[in-house]
């Protein structure tokens, strides 16, 4: 399972939801949580190596339409380790037991620093290099060096302590000339330039375009591999949000959210899953009609026009891969026809169409042939992707981003 949020059946049948470990993986930290009878225990384990390693157990509340017993931080995202999988056993209060598995795959490290430094400073300043851990956890050391054009380069040695996740490296700089500025770490080194004085900042010196993966949990773990494949022509920045819909009632406001990060981040091409929650009523319409459909399209498409930006930005609309479970299905079929209806007639705007690579013919399946060998390409939950789907799925996007030559 990739990072996903816990799902709670339609209405009609909540009464025996699937069993499900759901995973959410953001900011340097991996969240528990599954679905399981009032009152349970819940023990958690990550499998390592073969091995089942304890991680902690919690209680499932209660007091609530949908039980869940949840451990925050119950593990941390590792250089060493990206692939992580996790299991979970749930014994009742009659003393039945159920389990699940999830698996989840995180950043690569060698975005793991973010190097922060002004365009133009004046001559005789003091430069100030701040270095920044995106997985919030510290424990980094890096060296940053800073030189002018045809002079040696000056370097400073900088500890992210644990729980201190910034660093600032600090150089006298002089000269009306274009200094730039180096950030060796354990995975990789980032460079950075600016202008001293009067000097005029170099064509070379523009940033990448940046690559918003944006979603609920599906998306999660396809943001990582993303990462990985367009690192060298894309600044990707992954802002996810499981658990979330665009018409769940007391949730996020996809819409204002959607306006927020196109503002702030001014997406070149924003990438995008949304939906897995959605089966709720709109307006008194009740889901999966025709009539549903045609009304979450139009809220599709209001999210859309955001992160087109006008005619600036490139919007790829993930479709969603039909799950095992027929309660499931229904609401995900609907979503896909008015996903669909929203993106027609948009030029910004393509679809990525999962559901036919993944479920064609609207049928769910486990496995796929990739490369010659049927490969799973789906979680145990039957409702979010593996890390071989995640992997896969990347893939696609950044084929069709080549078509439209957005990679170079």
């Amino acid at each position: 399972m990739i990072g996903c949020a816990l799902l709670a059946a339609p209405a009609a049948q909540a009464q025996d939801p699937p069993p499900l470990l759901g995973i959410n993986s953001e900011r340097g930290r991996i969240d528990l949580g599954m679905l399981a009878p009032g009152g349970s225990r819940v023990s958690f384990f990550e499998r390592i190596d073969g091995r089942t390693v304890p991680i902690g157990a919690a209680t499932a509340d209660s007091d609530r339409e949908y039980p869940s017993a949840k451990i925050l931080r119950a593990a941390m995202w590792r250089c060493d380790r990206l692939e992580r999988r996790f299991t979970a056993v749930a014994t009742a209060p009659d003393g039945r037991q159920t389990s699940a598995d999830a698996e989840t795959r995180t950043p690569d490290c060698r975005d793991r620093l973010e190097v922060v430094v002004p365009r133009r400073v004046a001559r005789g300043a003091v430069l100030a290099v701040a270095v920044l851990d995106r997985f919030t956890l510290g424990d980094v050391r890096a060296t940053v060096c800073a030189a002018k054009q045809g002079a040696a380069k000056r370097c400073r040695s900088v500890e992210l302590a644990r729980g201190a996740p910034i660093a600032t490296a600090r150089f006298r700089v002089g000269g009306n000339a274009v200094w730039r500025v180096s950030v060796k770490h354990q995975a990789g080194t980032i460079q950075r330039v600016l202008t001293v004085g009067r000097a005029r900042r170099p064509a070379d010196a523009a940033g990448l375009p940046r690559l918003l993966v944006t979603g609920d949990s599906l998306i999660q773990g396809v943001d990582a591999f993303l990462g990985d494949r367009l690192q060298t022509a894309f600044d990707v920045t992954s802002d996810t949000r499981p658990g979330t819909g665009l018409v769940k009632p007391g949730g996020l406001g996809w819409p204002a959210l959607a306006r927020s990060q196109a503002a702030r981040l001014k997406p070149a091409v924003t990438v995008l899953s949304l939906g897995v929650n959605d089966g709720v009523p709109i307006g008194g319409v009740e889901c999966c009609s025709a009539a549903w459909s045609a009304a979450y399209g139009r809220r599709v498409r209001t999210v859309m026009s955001s992160y087109a930006r006008g005619s600036k930005g490139r919007v790829l609309w993930l479709t969603l891969p039909i799950p095992r479970d027929p309660r499931f299905a229904k609401s995900v079929r609907a979503v896909n026809l008015g996903i669909r209806e929203a993106a027609r007639g948009q030029d910004r705007v393509t679809l990525v169409e999962i559901d036919k690579l993944l479920t064609p013919g609207d049928r769910y399946r486990d496995a796929m042939p990739i490369g010659g060998r049927s490969v799973r390409v789906r979680s145990a939950d039957g409702v979010h992707l593996s890390v071989a789907g995640a992997r896969y799925v990347a893939g696609v996007v950044v084929a069709t981003l080549r078509r439209f030559r957005a990679t170079g």
